[in-house]
């Protein structure tokens, strides 16, 4: 059997898997990804922050779960959410390889996931309206015109939506991407 269509579901959810291959043994990525993080924190003032750790998260063992400490010399209220919103860097550690995978957090993934759902099901309800209305005098036909103009606004906020995250997304991962390489002296290579 031939397959005609195939996707990777892992770009479709805003997911990215790479590996870093380095010269340190495990013992060595472990302490140095402890030594340049801090425990993740719910708000981040930038007058407070040290200037040293540039990740929050946890090692636990040989898996860990980061996410790069992004503050801006003049943030509009001093204050950075970074917790709720940046993407998440989780990992395992093995031997001189390092396995990782970036994505957006739990919050950012139902929200994405509630926003479209409910735009798509508007749509698509639309949609069924359209074709339920047996034929189309010129009474009907200025709400029809309005229903497809609705629809097609609809279909495009969801196409534009998704593309603004996902380009957003693989900027983010790749920064993040070329940071850890940077941190463990490294070279990524495809997971």
């Amino acid at each position: 059997m031939k397959v005609l269509f195939t996707m990777d579901m892992k770009k479709l959810l805003l997911m990215e898997d790479f590996a870093i291959r380095c010269h340190l043994d495990s013992d060595a990525i472990t302490q140095r990804i402890i030594e340049n993080s801090e425990p993740r924190k719910l708000f981040r003032s930038w007058l407070t922050c040290s200037s040293t750790p540039k990740w929050e998260g946890e090692v636990k063992g040989n898996r860990f779960s980061i996410r790069k400490i992004k503050l801006y010399d003049s943030p509009p209220y001093g204050i950075y959410f970074g917790p709720l919103l940046g993407p998440l860097l989780n990992g395992r550690i093995r031997e001189n390889r390092v396995e990782v995978r970036v994505r957006f957090p739990l919050l950012i993934q139902s929200f994405l996931f509630f926003w479209f759902g409910s735009l798509l099901y508007l749509a698509l309800f639309i949609f069924i309206k359209l074709m339920e209305t047996p034929s189309i005098k010129l009474v009907h036909l200025f709400p029809f015109a309005i229903s497809i103009v609705v629809f097609f606004m609809i279909v495009l906020m969801i196409t534009i939506g998704y593309y603004v995250m996902s380009m957003s997304f693989k900027f983010e991962a790749e920064n993040q991407k070329e940071s850890l390489r940077a941190l463990l002296e490294g070279s990524t290579e495809p997971l």
